[in-house]
């Protein structure tokens, strides 16, 4: 019997696959890799080394689309898996002209982010309305092993740009006959939307981003402690900064006429080393050559004399509006643990020292003490004796430098520690670099204040007018108002613009004008120096703010205190192991431990941030001129192959493959565009700040104010604004789309903090919310980590539809609810109108820790009112609903978090309503 071979005829997924495989073989795949394998090997057209493209990716759950995702080729229908279509997409987007480099990596990521985009915001495809936040998602996010993560800076442009031109893609696509994942959009359309998306996450625009530039993503998570690491800094030296500016503006006057010197630069050497910490017994050879030691003592007398006036001028005042001080004051005074009462102090001491005149402060000290009473809060204390703590705290608190030289060198010498620890300079230029990082901090602590455009900062003080704050409520503890007129050029041109600031904002911007010996006429914030090139003037803010920002980073990466407690801690904890601690360092080894050491997220974020951190700073410092070389000059040795090994290394590192084939072939140029792409290239996983990048943080700021920790100098600005600060803000385009970015941010945030705070035993929440995320987890039946993650991503991206944040709740708005929410009129939210009464007991109320001080203030109106027996029951019946669902929520607040700090409230709670029953029929109550 003859057997007769019959040839099988391939499949149509066969057909499709050796098609791909073609595409494959144009692209020098190794191994014999074929469509079918989940990972790619190539040679790098670039290097010897192999460039390794891995699909598994596409394996997981979050970047799965659809069960079935259907392709025609060769006229047939073929079903293939997400991972076979990310192969495809992949393979059409690359060039095979210019085979495959380092970038191609990239687009691996940058396709994962448009697939789990589609799988967070359910939806089938990607239309024309949704292409903004598309853009914002692959802008702000990254793909890591395990799944997507929120980047510290945004890719580079030419890494990203062909999956950004979503035309292409959809062309590729239609090719196959898929119509799933993408509509037709024109690209008119997407170049407008990525251009939003750039101005909204980078406060540039898409022509200044493909151009390269300073990008970031800090974030709150870092920048509270950037803020807060500023306004340590700022409030330790600015006493001694300030003195030392105005003895170098000074003293060259006083001993022309003392000693007759008419050379300043040689005066100014012995001077610099006076006001950085120099004995004058230890003056050294070189200076006894040049001056007598005569004159030398008068030098000392005079720069010890100018010092130590300005030095104690200051003493009171620097002492005074320390948060440490305020809360001192409240303490001994008995007045209440809320930010209101830290506003009242705050406002007092501006009277009793700043003596503006706007109102008295005894007008402040009995509104705010009446208030008091009437809530049944009765500090025991006149106003005379509120005046006495006041000063016997400040006394206690600041700091007075005697008249003793020995003294006046000790206290130079400690800040020259702490200030000039990074520096490599000397003498006068020493002196100044550490005066220069004290401005620093002050300016970009206001910044962040703020959350303006750097542009806009460059006004006087004068320009700051204080009014009476004429609310009722508002007025008792805030009994002012701030009003800054100045441009704001991308809006308003030359036109001033009247917005409001905050009294700490002001008094920052108040030490900052001394500092910079403005004089209430120059520009507060910075020291403004010569006229900037081509024309600009003094008050044009953008390239100072920029620098200030600049100046502060490196030395927050080294010494902010809490990353110097995580070095101790370390520290300790290896000596620990060897014995060889005594007895003070195991007392704060164990008081460390406490911190560091009980596995707490915060905890294990704290040591991780410190040690990303870490590793970026070189990379920082090599990008912003800290050598002796700039940053082309820096290149230009690298091309030529005579750079020092230690940074070759590091652009070896972080430069692609193609990259460094181009410099070393001369193919840069090396002008101002090539070396912003670089810069950009180099820095895009580093965390830095930038002042738009202030911009988002001041915006997550607001959002976060009343819960968890978002750093104490954030928290003493931000815990009291009120409507009209926040329309300020959001007078334009690009504002609304930076605070529409925050809330999503805000939200995502919350959400994974309230549901994995459900395995914890001193969680505190309460509300409508809270009990739909409890709900929520019950029904679900979570219980790994992952799948209490997958529901708080759930939760926020589709239930959550907005975010609107008040003293006493947060309006977490879900999809659904609108019509039986408390301010719902006809259907429709009406948030403006919130109000205690109305969402307290709501279904969208999501009530923590952080709003009993709110609630506890606002609801004052509803408690006097039950409390007062003049009042007719018919008015009472309206307040007793207030105070019960009150009672109730923070009843529930103090069971969750078997606190006992609630219980005196409560009971007053309770004592309010027995009143109010005894005037209000049974039937209300």
């Amino acid at each position: 019997m003859v057997r007769v071979e019959i040839e099988s005829k391939p499949s149509p997924y066969e057909l499709l696959t050796q098609s791909m495989n073609y595409l494959l073989d144009g692209l020098d795949v190794r191994n014999g890799g074929v469509f079918g394998d989940v990972r790619w090997v190539f040679s790098n057209a670039y290097s010897e080394s192999n460039i390794v493209i891995d699909f598994s990716l596409f394996e997981l759950p979050e970047f799965q689309l659809y069960s079935d995702l259907n392709v025609v080729h060769g006229g047939n229908v073929i079903t293939l898996t997400t991972c076979d279509v990310a192969k495809i997409l992949w393979l059409n987007i690359i060039d095979n002209a210019s085979g495959v480099g380092h970038q191609n990596l990239k687009m691996i990521g940058i396709i994962g982010l448009v697939f789990s985009f589609l799988n967070e915001y359910e939806i089938d495809k990607i239309e024309e309305n949704h292409l903004v936040e598309l853009y914002g998602y692959i802008l702000s996010n990254d793909i890591k092993e395990n799944g997507v993560i929120r980047r510290l800076s945004p890719p580079v442009y030419h890494s990203i740009a062909p999956i950004l031109r979503l035309s292409q893609i959809n062309r590729i696509l239609r090719s196959y006959g898929m119509k799933e994942i993408l509509s037709k959009v024109s690209r008119e359309k997407e170049v407008r939307a990525l251009n939003d998306a750039c101005q909204a996450n980078l406060g540039m625009t898409l022509a200044d981003y493909k151009k390269g530039g300073s990008l970031n993503f800090l974030g709150l998570d870092i920048g509270k402690h950037f803020l807060d690491h500023c306004g340590n800094v700022f409030e330790e030296h600015f006493q001694y900064a300030v003195s030392v500016r105005n003895v170098l503006a000074n003293i060259s006057g006083i001993l022309v006429e003392g000693i007759g010197a008419h050379n300043e630069d040689s005066v100014m050497q012995v001077v610099a080393y006076f006001l950085l910490g120099g004995a004058l017994g230890d003056i050294d050879k070189h200076m006894k050559t040049v001056w007598s030691m005569k004159n030398i003592s008068i030098i000392h007398d005079a720069a010890h004399v100018t010092f130590r006036e300005y030095f104690n001028k200051y003493s009171d005042i620097a002492a005074a509006f320390k948060l440490d001080t305020v809360n001192e004051i409240v303490a001994i005074s008995n007045l209440p643990d809320r930010y209101d009462a830290q506003e009242f102090v705050r406002s007092f001491l501006f009277v009793l020292y700043i003596n503006d005149g706007t109102k008295t402060s005894e007008s402040i000290f009995s509104e705010y003490f009446a208030a008091l009473r009437s809530g049944g809060e009765e500090p025991n204390v006149s106003f005379n004796g509120f005046v006495d703590i006041c000063r016997g705290v400040i006394r206690r608190c600041r700091n007075v430098l005697p008249n003793d030289p020995s003294h006046f060198s000790l206290l130079c010498r400690r800040h020259l520690e702490r200030l000039g620890r990074s520096s490599d300079q000397l003498g006068v230029r020493l002196l100044k670099s550490c005066v220069t990082l004290v401005e620093s901090c002050g300016t970009t602590l206001f910044v962040g204040l703020l959350g303006w455009r750097k542009s806009e900062f460059g006004f006087p003080l004068n320009e700051i007018k204080i009014e009476r704050n004429n609310d009722v409520l508002d007025g008792l503890y805030t009994p002012f108002r701030f009003q800054l007129s100045w441009i704001v050029p991308k809006t308003s041109a030359e036109t001033p613009i009247e917005r409001e600031i905050t009294l700490y904002a002001y008094m920052t911007a108040y030490f900052l004008d001394k500092l910079n010996l403005a004089f209430n006429v120059s520009p507060a914030l910075y020291i403004a120096g010569e006229t900037l090139k081509k024309g600009r003037h003094l008050f044009d803010s953008g390239q100072r703010i920029d620098s200030r920002v600049e100046a502060v980073w490196p030395d927050f990466v080294q010494s902010y205190s809490v990353f110097e407690e995580i070095d101790t801690f370390c520290f300790l904890s290896d000596q620990a192991k060897k014995s060889l601690l005594d007895e003070a360092e195991q007392n704060q080894l164990l008081h460390l431990q406490s911190k560091y050491e009980d596995g707490s997220s915060e905890s294990n974020r704290l040591m991780k941030m410190r040690e990303d951190l870490a590793t970026g700073l070189p990379y920082y410092l090599l990008c912003n001129g800290s050598s002796s070389v700039s940053f082309r000059e820096l290149l230009i040795e690298y091309s030529s192959g005579g750079l020092e090994p230690r940074a070759t290394l590091m652009l070896e590192k972080v430069l692609p493959d193609e990259v460094k084939a181009k410099l070393k072939s001369g193919e840069y140029s090396l002008q101002k565009s090539d070396l912003k792409r670089l810069r950009a290239l180099i820095l895009q996983d580093v965390a830095y700040p930038t002042p738009h990048g202030l911009r988002h943080i001041w915006a997550e700021a607001v959002l976060r104010r009343y819960r968890g920790d978002v750093g104490k100098f954030i928290r003493a600005n931000f815990k009291h604004l009120n409507e009209s600060f926040f329309m300020a803000y959001l007078r334009d385009k690009e504002s609304k789309a930076v605070y529409e970015v925050a809330k999503r941010v805000v939200i995502n945030a919350i959400v994974r903090e309230q549901i994995m705070s459900l395995t914890e035993n001193d969680r505190a929440y309460s509300g409508g919310f809270d009990r739909y995320i409890t709900m929520a987890v019950k029904m679900t039946k979570v219980v790994s980590p992952e799948q209490y993650e997958r529901l708080a991503l759930k939760i926020s991206n589709e239930r959550v539809s907005d975010i609107k944040v008040n003293a006493w709740a947060t309006c977490m708005l879900r999809v659904g609810t609108e019509g039986i929410a408390k301010c719902s009129v006809n259907g429709v939210v009406q948030r403006r109108n919130a109000e205690p009464k109305l969402c307290l007991d709501c279904v969208n109320a999501d009530i923590s820790e952080g709003n009993y001080n709110g609630i506890v203030v606002y609801i004052k109106p509803d408690i006097d009112a039950c409390r007062n027996p003049n009042l007719p029951a018919f008015i009472k019946e309206n307040h007793v609903p207030v105070v019960r669902i009150a009672l109730k929520r923070i009843r529930q607040l103090a069971k969750k978090n078997n606190s006992k700090k609630y219980e005196a409230f409560i009971n007053y709670l309770e004592e309010t309503l027995m009143i109010a029953m005894s005037f209000v029929p049974v039937r209300t109550i």
